[in-house]
């Protein structure tokens, strides 16, 4: 009933409740545009790859809007879009749409400086704990194959992968490639001087964490 009409309708992690998530389709497909999913595709869906949302802006940035919308709608009273600590924690988030999200829940509880201060002080800010629930989720030799292919800078090829990748059977490489893209934790992209080419990479941040464990 509060979605009206919108442009693009994401769910994020859908399918960890495919079954309610296409009766929601069913419900409100025809009043957006498009419908983006995050993490994994269901079927019948068409997906696209949503890189980070870009942090610079403040609370006209696309991170800072999804910030402000998120805290918003747990605390009326709470003023985050003039805050100067908005700007540290839309950095510690990554751009990630799931950090972002964490963020704006703590911070509706106990304020955008009181987190700044906790963020500054902790090991483990929004960005970690959303790549923390991913790995979480993450079969064994999934969370083997992204460590190991934290190896590569400026990305690389299936083949590639299955030069380096060492894991129990070979011929799980792209199936495991294929999953760890369908979750998001790997992104497509070509380059100019190889046109036609599909590479895949990681972002920095999962790149990091990836190769810490």
């Amino acid at each position: 009933d509060r979605l009206g009409s919108a442009e693009v309708l994401f769910v994020d992690a859908a399918d960890l409740l495919a079954d309610g998530v296409a009766e929601l389709f069913a419900e409100v497909g025809d009043r957006c545009a498009r419908i983006a999913l995050g993490h994994r595709a269901v079927p019948r869906t068409e997906s696209f790859q949503l890189g980070p949302l870009a942090t610079a802006g403040g609370p006209h940035g696309p991170a800072g809007r999804l910030f402000v919308a998120r805290v918003a709608e747990s605390n009326t009273a709470l003023e985050v879009a003039s805050d100067p600590a908005l700007g540290e924690l839309l950095e510690a988030t990554g751009g990630l749409p799931l950090a972002i999200e964490l963020a704006a829940a703590r911070a509706s509880v106990v304020g955008l400086e009181p987190l700044a201060e906790r963020l500054a002080a902790e090991t483990t800010g929004p960005l970690e704990a959303a790549l923390a629930v991913a790995w979480d989720q993450l079969p064994a030799e999934g969370r083997s194959a992204l460590s190991q292919l934290a190896v590569f800078e400026g990305g690389f090829t299936v083949a590639d992968a299955e030069e380096v990748v060492q894991v129990s059977d070979p011929s799980w490489v792209l199936d495991l490639i294929q999953d760890l893209r369908d979750r998001s934790l790997l992104f497509s992209f070509e380059t100019a001087y190889a046109p036609g080419v599909l590479r895949l990479g990681l972002l920095p941040p999962v790149a990091a964490f990836a190769w810490a464990r």
